[in-house]
Protein backbone atom coordinates (compact mmCIF):
# COMPACT_ATOMS: atom_id res chain seq x y z
CA UNK A 1 0.00 0.00 0.00
CA UNK A 2 1.31 3.62 -0.45
CA UNK A 3 -0.45 6.32 1.20
CA UNK A 4 -0.32 9.92 -0.43
CA UNK A 5 -1.72 11.26 3.09
CA UNK A 6 -0.13 10.05 6.19
CA UNK A 7 -2.32 8.29 8.80
CA UNK A 8 -3.66 10.88 11.55
CA UNK A 9 -4.53 9.33 14.92
CA UNK A 10 -5.32 10.87 17.62
CA UNK A 11 -2.84 10.90 21.08
CA UNK A 12 -3.98 9.11 23.79
CA UNK A 13 -1.68 10.49 25.83
CA UNK A 14 -2.64 13.63 27.75
CA UNK A 15 0.74 15.04 28.32
CA UNK A 16 1.66 14.78 24.36
CA UNK A 17 1.49 18.07 23.24
CA UNK A 18 -0.84 17.60 20.37
CA UNK A 19 -3.70 16.09 22.78
CA UNK A 20 -6.99 17.71 21.93
CA UNK A 21 -7.77 20.32 24.54
CA UNK A 22 -10.58 19.51 27.05
CA UNK A 23 -13.89 20.82 26.05
CA UNK A 24 -16.25 22.09 29.16
CA UNK A 25 -19.03 19.73 29.92
CA UNK A 26 -22.43 20.96 28.69
CA UNK A 27 -23.64 21.68 32.56
CA UNK A 28 -21.34 24.33 32.71
CA UNK A 29 -22.34 26.41 29.72
CA UNK A 30 -24.79 29.45 30.45
CA UNK A 31 -28.56 28.28 29.58
CA UNK A 32 -30.13 29.44 26.31
CA UNK A 33 -33.11 32.40 26.95
CA UNK A 34 -36.49 30.98 25.54
CA UNK A 35 -37.18 34.87 25.66
CA UNK A 36 -35.80 36.97 22.77
CA UNK A 37 -34.09 40.12 23.78
CA UNK A 38 -34.33 43.62 22.08
CA UNK A 39 -31.39 45.60 21.34
CA UNK A 40 -31.86 49.15 20.14
CA UNK A 41 -33.96 49.59 17.17
CA UNK A 42 -31.36 50.86 14.13
CA UNK A 43 -33.11 53.10 11.18
CA UNK A 44 -32.28 50.43 8.79
CA UNK A 45 -33.49 47.54 11.03
CA UNK A 46 -36.37 49.52 11.39
CA UNK A 47 -36.99 50.27 7.27
CA UNK A 48 -36.11 46.78 6.44
CA UNK A 49 -38.60 45.69 8.32
CA UNK A 50 -41.08 48.30 7.25
CA UNK A 51 -40.60 46.76 3.65
CA UNK A 52 -40.87 42.81 5.00
CA UNK A 53 -44.04 43.59 6.18
CA UNK A 54 -45.17 44.76 2.70
CA UNK A 55 -44.39 41.60 1.19
CA UNK A 56 -46.98 39.04 0.12
CA UNK A 57 -46.58 36.92 2.96
CA UNK A 58 -44.68 38.37 6.43
CA UNK A 59 -45.39 35.68 8.36
CA UNK A 60 -42.01 35.44 9.36
CA UNK A 61 -41.20 38.96 10.52
CA UNK A 62 -45.19 38.45 12.23
CA UNK A 63 -43.70 35.04 14.10
CA UNK A 64 -40.67 37.20 15.60
CA UNK A 65 -43.17 40.05 17.03
CA UNK A 66 -45.29 37.36 18.55
CA UNK A 67 -41.87 35.80 20.05
CA UNK A 68 -41.07 39.49 21.79
CA UNK A 69 -42.69 40.02 25.08
CA UNK A 70 -45.58 42.71 25.96
CA UNK A 71 -42.94 44.94 27.37
CA UNK A 72 -40.41 44.61 24.63
CA UNK A 73 -43.81 45.08 22.04
CA UNK A 74 -43.95 48.75 24.12
CA UNK A 75 -40.71 49.49 24.00
CA UNK A 76 -40.53 49.28 20.23
CA UNK A 77 -43.84 51.46 19.92
CA UNK A 78 -41.40 54.38 21.69
CA UNK A 79 -38.70 54.17 19.89
CA UNK A 80 -38.60 56.48 16.64
CA UNK A 81 -37.64 53.37 14.47
CA UNK A 82 -39.76 51.26 16.07
CA UNK A 83 -43.07 53.26 15.93
CA UNK A 84 -42.15 53.21 11.99
CA UNK A 85 -42.39 49.35 12.10
CA UNK A 86 -46.39 49.73 14.36
CA UNK A 87 -46.96 51.55 11.36
CA UNK A 88 -46.53 49.27 8.60
CA UNK A 89 -47.79 46.82 10.94
CA UNK A 90 -51.42 48.99 10.84
CA UNK A 91 -51.36 49.72 7.67
CA UNK A 92 -50.12 47.11 5.25
CA UNK A 93 -52.45 44.98 3.25
CA UNK A 94 -50.29 41.89 3.54
CA UNK A 95 -50.89 41.46 7.42
CA UNK A 96 -53.78 39.65 8.00
CA UNK A 97 -56.47 41.78 10.75
CA UNK A 98 -56.39 38.84 13.16
CA UNK A 99 -52.32 39.00 13.56
CA UNK A 100 -53.04 43.00 13.91
CA UNK A 101 -55.42 42.20 16.66
CA UNK A 102 -53.03 40.02 18.56
CA UNK A 103 -50.47 42.52 17.97
CA UNK A 104 -52.90 45.32 19.65
CA UNK A 105 -54.23 43.07 22.37
CA UNK A 106 -50.89 42.53 23.92
CA UNK A 107 -50.62 46.57 24.41
CA UNK A 108 -53.47 46.67 26.54
CA UNK A 109 -52.40 48.21 29.74
CA UNK A 110 -49.48 50.48 27.93
CA UNK A 111 -52.29 52.40 25.86
CA UNK A 112 -51.72 55.48 28.35
CA UNK A 113 -48.16 55.54 28.59
CA UNK A 114 -47.99 55.18 24.43
CA UNK A 115 -50.58 58.53 24.47
CA UNK A 116 -48.42 60.58 26.88
CA UNK A 117 -45.40 59.52 24.70
CA UNK A 118 -43.92 61.33 21.60
CA UNK A 119 -43.40 58.97 19.26
CA UNK A 120 -45.90 56.16 21.16
CA UNK A 121 -48.85 58.81 20.43
CA UNK A 122 -48.31 58.58 16.80
CA UNK A 123 -48.54 54.54 17.28
CA UNK A 124 -51.51 54.80 18.72
CA UNK A 125 -53.19 57.13 16.14
CA UNK A 126 -52.19 54.34 13.87
CA UNK A 127 -54.09 51.98 16.05
CA UNK A 128 -56.90 53.85 16.30
CA UNK A 129 -57.52 54.97 12.61
CA UNK A 130 -57.08 50.88 11.52
CA UNK A 131 -58.96 48.74 14.46
CA UNK A 132 -62.20 47.66 14.91
CA UNK A 133 -65.29 49.70 17.17
CA UNK A 134 -65.03 47.64 20.21
CA UNK A 135 -61.22 47.63 20.38
CA UNK A 136 -61.29 51.19 19.88
CA UNK A 137 -63.96 51.68 22.52
CA UNK A 138 -61.80 49.40 25.03
CA UNK A 139 -58.79 51.78 24.18
CA UNK A 140 -60.81 54.56 24.81
CA UNK A 141 -61.72 53.57 28.42
CA UNK A 142 -58.45 52.36 28.91
CA UNK A 143 -57.20 56.13 28.31
CA UNK A 144 -60.30 57.23 30.55
CA UNK A 145 -58.85 55.21 33.78
CA UNK A 146 -56.95 57.98 36.12
CA UNK A 147 -53.66 56.85 36.88
CA UNK A 148 -53.37 56.58 41.10
CA UNK A 149 -49.74 58.02 40.59
CA UNK A 150 -46.82 58.10 38.10
CA UNK A 151 -45.62 60.46 35.65
CA UNK A 152 -48.22 59.54 32.83
CA UNK A 153 -50.97 61.35 32.99
CA UNK A 154 -52.66 63.49 30.36
CA UNK A 155 -52.82 66.79 32.04
CA UNK A 156 -51.62 69.15 29.73
CA UNK A 157 -48.66 70.74 30.58
CA UNK A 158 -49.07 74.61 30.16
CA UNK A 159 -51.96 74.89 32.83
CA UNK A 160 -51.02 75.80 36.03
CA UNK A 161 -50.91 72.94 38.26
CA UNK A 162 -53.40 72.00 40.82
CA UNK A 163 -52.76 73.10 44.55
CA UNK A 164 -53.53 70.16 46.95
Amino acid sequence: KIWVFPQITTPTDPADPHYPPSTPPLTSLPPISSQPTLGAVTPSGSHLLQLLLHFRDPSAVLGGLRALSDTHLHSLALSPPGSHVWDSIMSSPSVPPRARRRLVRRLKGHFLSLACHRNGSRVLDAILASCSSPTRASIVSELGERPQKGPASLRDPFLPMERP
